[in-house]
C-alpha cells in the first residue's frame, strides 16, 4: 500500500515536471510567432499558471494534509526556523531521493554535505539540493519566458539569462554554507585561547578536557561559539556511545578551525600514551597568547597601507580633479566627480572596512549597546533629521550644510552612547588584573574565597566601576548564594569581567582555586589587554590621519573658490569656466561630509575594533559643519591671504 502510494506520487511528479521543457520550448515559439499582444498574454498567463499550479500541488498534497494534521493535533510548540522546514519536507525529501532529478540532486548535495558537517547545521543537504533544483528550474524558466515577452529579447539571450540565474540559485546555498563556516570559524579563533586557559585550569583540577566542554555548554552568554561547539561534542557522547577520547578525536574532524582540530589531536595523542596533559594545554594557551600578540603587531604594520591609499585616493584624486577643470575647463571634470563622491567613496569605505575587519584580531570585549541604548539613538535621530529638515527649508541652507548637519546628529547620539559605555569598560579592564591579584594575595594569606572578596571589597579601592561590582559580588557571598547563581547575577559589559569571574568560581566549586591559578589568570588577562593597548597606540596616528582627510578636502573647496574669486575678475576670466567650477566647488564640499563619515566610522574601526565607534566622524564633521557655516567669512579670509 505504502509502495503504490509513493509509486503515484513519483509519477505525478515525473508528468508535472515532464510537461515543464516541452511546453517552455512551445511557449517561447508562440512568443516569437504571434503578433497579438492579448493571444500573448493569455498564453503566457496560461503557462505561468498551469504549470506551477500542476507541478506544486502534485508534490505538496501529502505535504499539505500531514501539515492540516498537525494543526488538528494541536502539537506542542516549538521554534521552527527555515532550516527546519526544508529539512523535514517530505515532497522534497520525495524529489531528492526518488524524483527525476535524483541524479543531478546527488551531485549537489555531495558538494553541500562537507560544508554542512563544516557548519555544525542540522541540515539535510539533499533536501537542499532538491529545493535548489526545483527553485532553479522554475525561476529560470520563467525569467526566459518574461524576458522574451516584457523585454522583447531574442531566445537565445533569453535562455541565457534564464541558465544565468538558475546557475546562481544553484550557488547559493554553497556561498551560504561556506559564510556559516566562516562564522564558526572566527567565533572559535576569537574564544579559543580563554577556553584552552580554562581547559588548562580544570585539567590541573583532576578533571579532562571533556568535562572542560561540557561544563562550557551551560555558558551560553559567555562562550557563544564555544559553547556550541561543547553541544556538538556532548551530541557524539550522547547519541553515538563513543568513550571521550574517540569522541574527541570525531568531533575535531569536523572542526574548521585549524588551530582547535590541532590542539585536540596532540590531546588525545598525548592521552592515549600517558603524557602530561595538564602541562600541554598550558603551554598551548601560552602560545595562543603569543600568536595573539604577533596578530596585533602583523595588523599594525598592514593598516601603514591603508593609511597611505586613503591620503592618496581621497584627498589628491578630487584635487586633480579640481584643479584640472581650472586649468583646462573640462565638462567632464563635474560628471567624474560627482561619480566619485557619491558612488566610489561609499563603495570604497565600505571595502576598506570589510577588509579590516577581515584582518583585525579578535577582542571579545567590545562594548555592546543594549536595546535602551539603540532606541536612544534611533530617537534622537529622527527628532534630529526632523529639525533639520526644517531649519533647512526655512531658512535656505546650503545643501553642503543640511547633508554635513544631517549626518552629525546620528553620529554625535551613537558616539556619546559609546564613549559611555567604553569608559566603563576600559576601566573595570584596566585594574582587573590587580584585582585578581589581590585576591590571590587574600588566598595565599589564608581567606577563603568567599573571605575574601568581602575583605576586599572593603579594604581596597579600584575605580568607581569595579568597585560597584565588587561590592554586589561581595554582598551576595554573604548572603550564601550558590557560586553559579553568583556568577550569573552579576554581570557587566567587560567580558573579560565576566570570564574571570567565571573562571574563580569554577575553580572554587571545582575545589582548585589556589594563588597560583589566580595569578596565572591575572598574567593573562594583563597579556591580552597589553596587546591590545599598544596596537591602540600605534594606531591612533592612522585615526587622526582619517579625520584629516576631509578637513584638507574642504580647505582644497575653500582655495578653489579663492582661486576663482582671484581670477574671475582677472585677464584669465574669459578662459574659466565660472558656473563649471562653482558646481565642483559645491560637489567637494559635500564630498568632504561625505569623507568625514565614511572616514570616521572606518577610523573607529581601525583602532577600536567596532564601527560603533563614530567619535572621529563627530570631530571631522563638527569642524566642516562650521566651515560650511561660515563658508562666505572663511574663503574671504584665505583670498586674502592668497591676494597679498
Amino acid at each position: 500500500m505504502v509502495r503504490s502510494k509513493a509509486f503515484r506520487e513519483y509519477v505525478k511528479l515525473l508528468l508535472s515536471l515532464g510537461i515543464l521543457i516541452p511546453l517552455t520550448l512551445v511557449e517561447l515559439y508562440a512568443i516569437q510567432v504571434l503578433r497579438d499582444p492579448l493571444q500573448i498574454a493569455l498564453s503566457l498567463t496560461a503557462y505561468l499558471t498551469l504549470v506551477p499550479t500542476l507541478t506544486i500541488v502534485s508534490a505538496l498534497w501529502s505535504e499539505i494534509r500531514m501539515s492540516v494534521a498537525d494543526i488538528l493535533t494541536k502539537p506542542r510548540r516549538e521554534r521552527i526556523t527555515v532550516f527546519s522546514y526544508v529539512t523535514r519536507s517530505v515532497t522534497l525529501y520525495r524529489v531528492s531521493r526518488g524524483g527525476p532529478l535524483r541524479r543531478l540532486v546527488e551531485l549537489l548535495a555531495m558538494g553541500l554535505a562537507n560544508r554542512v558537517e563544516k557548519a555544525n547545521i542540522a541540515l539535510d543537504p539533499y533536501n537542499v539540493a532538491a529545493l535548489c533544483f526545483l527553485i532553479s528550474l522554475s525561476l529560470g524558466i520563467a525569467s526566459a519566458l518574461l524576458s522574451t515577452y516584457l523585454l522583447g529579447l531574442e531566445v537565445v539571450l533569453a535562455i541565457a539569462i534564464g541558465l544565468m540565474l538558475s546557475a546562481t540559485t544553484l550557488l547559493t546555498p554553497v556561498l551560504i554554507l561556506d559564510l556559516a563556516v566562516s562564522r564558526r570559524r572566527g567565533g572559535i579563533r576569537l574564544e579559543l585561547p580563554f577556553f584552552i586557559l580554562y581547559a588548562s585550569l580544570v585539567e590541573k583540577a583532576g578533571r579532562n578536557l571533556v568535562i572542560a566542554f561540557e561544563r562550557v555548554a551551560k555558558q551560553t552568554k559567555l562562550f557563544k561559539s564555544m559553547s556550541r561547539e561543547a553541544l556538538a561534542l556532548i551530541k557524539i557522547l550522547t547519541f553515538f556511545e563513543a568513550g571521550p577520547l574517540t569522541a574527541l578525536k570525531t568531533y575535531a574532524s569536523s572542526v574548521p578551525n585549524k588551530e582547535l582540530r590541532s590542539i585536540i589531536e596532540d590531546y588525545v595523542s598525548i592521552a592515549q600514551t600517558g603524557g602530561d596533559t595538564a602541562r600541554f594545554l598550558e603551554s598551548e594557551t601560552e602560545r595562543l597568547i603569543q600568536l595573539h600578540s604577533a596578530e596585533w603587531s602583523s595588523y599594525v604594520e598592514k593598516i601603514g597601507l591603508f593609511g597611505d591609499i586613503v591620503v592618496s585616493l581621497f584627498v589628491l584624486l578630487p584635487a586633480l580633479i579640481v584643479l584640472g577643470a581650472i586649468a583646462f575647463s573640462q565638462g567632464a571634470s563635474l560628471f567624474i566627480l560627482e561619480l566619485f563622491t557619491y558612488f566610489i567613496v561609499p563603495i570604497t569605505a565600505i571595502a576598506i572596512y570589510i577588509v579590516v575587519d577581515a584582518m583585525q584580531p579578535r577582542h571579545p570585549s567590545i562594548p555592546l549597546l543594549t536595546t535602551l541604548d539603540k532606541a536612544f539613538i534611533s530617537t534622537s535621530t529622527v527628532l534630529g533629521m526632523v529639525i533639520v529638515f526644517i531649519v533647512s527649508t526655512s531658512l535656505n541652507l546650503d545643501t553642503a550644510l543640511a547633508i554635513s548637519l544631517a549626518m552629525l546628529i546620528p553620529t554625535l547620539a551613537t558616539a556619546s552612547i559609546y564613549m559611555v559605555r567604553s569608559i566603563e569598560v576600559s576601566k573595570i579592564e584596566r585594574d582587573l588584573p590587580r584585582f585578581l591579584r589581590d585576591v590571590a594575595e587574600a588566598l595565599r594569606i589564608g581567606y577563603s574565597f568567599m573571605q575574601a572578596i568581602p575583605k576586599i571589597a572593603t579594604g581596597k579601592h579600584y575605580n568607581r566601576f569595579l568597585d560597584r561590582y565588587i561590592a554586589a559580588l561581595s554582598v551576595l557571598l554573604q548572603m550564601n548564594i550558590p557560586l553559579r547563581e553568583v556568577q550569573q547575577s552579576v554581570e557587566t559589559r567587560s567580558w573579560l569581567f565576566n570570564y574571570s569571574l567565571f573562571i574563580l568560581c569554577e575553580l572554587e566549586s571545582l575545589g582548585a582555586l589556589s594563588p597560583k591559578e589566580v595569578e596565572a589568570l591575572a598574567k593573562f588577562i594583563e597579556c591580552v589587554e597589553s596587546s591590545r593597548r599598544k596596537a591602540r597606540s600605534s594606531l591612533t596616528f592612522y585615526s587622526i590621519l582619517f579625520v584629516i582627510a576631509p578637513i584638507l578636502v574642504l580647505i582644497l573647496a575653500t582655495l578653489a573658490q579663492s582661486i576663482l574669486t582671484a581670477l574671475g575678475t582677472g585677464v584669465a576670466a574669459p578662459f574659466i569656466q565660472i558656473s563649471l567650477v562653482k558646481h565642483l566647488i559645491d560637489v567637494v564640499k559635500i564630498l568632504a561630509a561625505i569623507l568625514a563619515l565614511s572616514l570616521g566610522i572606518v577610523g573607529g574601526k581601525v583602532r577600536d575594533g567596532t564601527g560603533m565607534n563614530t567619535l572621529y566622524a563627530v570631530i571631522a564633521l563638527t569642524i566642516i559643519t562650521v566651515a560650511l557655516a561660515l563658508w562666505s567669512q572663511v574663503t574671504e579670509f584665505i583670498s586674502v591671504i592668497i591676494t597679498k
